[in-house]
């Protein structure tokens, strides 16, 4: 009866992490379209394709939008949450739509900036416009963003931060 208990409960428990493995590269691409990595990548995180590859992309047929982006992981106040470094017309060509709400126009100064997803914005309770470090997570880089504003898009991009 033990070897039986134990054998499910193990099932289960592999069952369980299989079906999340197959959602986590969905939540990454914002439950739209497909993540590309290099093969020998040991998780999308960690992953690196040439540049290159986004412009081959768009030259092939029913290929509707490609949008090159890298991810880190930062915390602020507390909170942590992942930056998703973009090119802005890319990411709106590949979808989900979304909604922004600017507090401020970005100008081409030297401070770079950032757009918080509606649901990240309420859980830092960060009123744009401001201004916050943001450490690296591979590297020792410090920037600092000026947060323009927020964005809505009802997808998981929406627990995010985006940043040029």
């Amino acid at each position: 009866m033990v070897v039986v208990a134990l054998s499910v409960m193990i099932f289960t428990a592999t069952t369980s992490v299989l079906v999340g493995l197959k959602d986590a590269p969905a939540a990454f691409a914002a439950s739209e379209g497909y993540v590309i990595t290099s093969v020998d990548a040991p998780t999308i995180f960690s992953s690196r394709v040439d540049m290159d590859m986004a412009s081959a992309l768009e030259g092939m047929d029913n290929i509707t939008g490609v949008s090159p982006e890298v991810f880190a992981f930062s915390s602020w106040d507390g909170h942590s949450f992942v930056v998703r470094g973009v090119d802005f017309d890319r990411l709106a060509s590949v979808g989900p739509e979304m909604v922004a709400d600017m507090a401020v126009e970005p100008a081409g100064g030297s401070l770079g900036y950032a757009v918080l997803g509606c649901r990240l914005a309420d859980k830092m309770d960060l009123e744009p416009p401001s201004t916050i470090p943001l450490a690296g997570s591979y590297s020792a880089a410090v920037e600092v963003v000026l947060v323009a504003g927020t964005f809505s898009s009802g997808s998981p991009l929406d627990d995010e931060m985006l940043v040029t």
